[in-house]
């Protein structure tokens, strides 16, 4: 049976549901507000299998029908960037100068090396500056380090490279830009830093997340391997094991719950 503290945490989640429907003034037709509230626990039991039968509402098999989708047509429909070239082999000097916002940046063993395999000064702080654009835009999920073939190896969350928002990488009047050589230092000997220096060896140890999906896999079972795995976002690999971008629960949630909501108008 589902533990009454989940039930009661999703059914919460089910007003504030409501709540930010009523706030963007969103048109749900005839479904009632039960129905919304109650969602978000209906998902749970479907998805994770603890009923094999739910036929409240009609959603047992319209829950067939969404949780079908691919996972990789799922995250290209929430903006995560699948095969973009940005993202996937991104020219950081100029993301660093227009500071764009990212969900995720992938990085090889070269990135950010000079041809005798040390690390390059410049480069250090142009991909610094690109990651803290992104985290601070809020979008930023991940640095995702794949190998020579393109295949991931691993992946970090944003959480990893927090410390870099304090580095003064930027000018502001009441904090001032440290020299070029005083902020590729400090960006060295930060986590940032040990992943840039040692990508391929960082992504490989405990600390790096190595969960990943096919790109024809339905959304549902992504879904159970990332809560079997207890991890919030998945690698998605191609046809040739190839990285080509990320998901994460919550968008599959997401994606879900308004495909439900959609189906039940």
């Amino acid at each position: 049976m589902i533990d009454i503290g989940i039930a009661l945490a999703l059914i919460l989640s089910g007003f504030v549901l409501v709540w930010i429907s009523q706030k963007a003034k969103l048109d749900f037709g005839d479904i009632s507000k039960a129905a919304i509230i109650l969602l978000p626990l209906v998902l749970y039991l479907l998805i994770t299998g603890k009923v094999s039968e739910f036929e409240g509402l009609g959603w047992k098999a319209k829950f067939r029908e969404v949780t079908a989708e691919s996972v990789v047509k799922t995250a290209r429909a929430s903006d995560l960037m699948i095969s973009s070239p940005e993202a996937n082999k991104p020219n950081f000097y100029t993301e660093a100068l227009w500071q764009q916002c990212r969900p995720y940046y992938v990085l090889t063993e070269k990135t950010a090396k000079t041809t005798t395999g040390n690390l390059d000064s410049e480069a250090v702080i142009h991909i610094a500056i690109a990651i803290r654009s992104s985290i601070i835009c809020g979008r930023f999920l991940a640095l995702v380090v794949v190998n020579d073939e393109g295949k991931p190896v691993g992946f970090f969350l944003r959480e990893h490279f927090l410390e870099i928002l304090r580095i003064p990488l930027v000018a502001y009047k009441t904090q001032p830009l440290v020299s070029a050589v005083e902020a590729s230092r400090q960006i060295a000997t930060s986590e940032l830093g040990l992943v840039l220096d040692n990508p391929i060896i960082q992504a490989q140890l405990n600390e790096a997340g190595h969960v990943s999906v096919k790109w024809d896999d339905n959304i549902e079972s992504a879904y159970k391997e990332m809560l079997d795995k207890n991890v919030s976002l998945a690698m998605i690999t191609d046809r040739l094991g190839r990285f080509d971008g990320i998901v994460t629960r919550s968008v599959i949630e997401g994606r879900i719950i308004e495909k439900l909501l959609a189906a039940s108008k």
